[in-house]
């Protein structure tokens, strides 16, 4: 577990009035596994750095490619409600194959606290999440 990349995940992406409660929930184990398991229904996302993608621009390609354009690099940390991907350090071109579509709540992290995809249970939501370094 990479608790300060997810910290700085949740700092970035997540609207002010919900960062304490999930910060608190990463400090523990239980805690963690609660913030994970909600999300597919999350509320929390901070509308001033998540941009959700308009429909034609949400096939792997398109998301790998606007990743890509902001920075992102080969590897990125994923955060997800399916084990199979919860927790590992992997290629990006192979986080998106295995979340887009696939109805499960998931983070995909591609620089800590400065770019991320989610992906949410309901059709259609998906977002870019980016906070940029002022000057870079």
């Amino acid at each position: 577990m990479n608790v300060d990349h997810e910290r700085a995940m949740v700092r970035a992406f997540f609207a002010p009035e919900k960062r304490a409660r999930c910060l608190s929930l990463l400090s523990t184990v239980r805690g963690r596994r609660k913030l994970v398991s909600n999300l597919a229904h999350l509320d929390a996302l901070d509308a001033r750095f998540a941009r959700r993608l308009d429909p034609r621009d949400q096939d792997v390609d398109e998301i790998e490619r606007q990743l890509k354009e902001r920075g992102a690099p080969v590897l990125c940390y994923v955060i997800s409600e399916n084990p199979s991907l919860d927790l590992r350090r992997m290629k990006l071109s192979e986080a998106l194959q295995a979340t887009v579509g696939s109805g499960m709540g998931t983070f995909i992290s591609c620089s800590a606290g400065r770019l991320a995809y989610f992906e949410g249970e309901e059709p259609g939501s998906r977002y870019i999440c980016e906070r940029r370094i002022p000057g870079g």
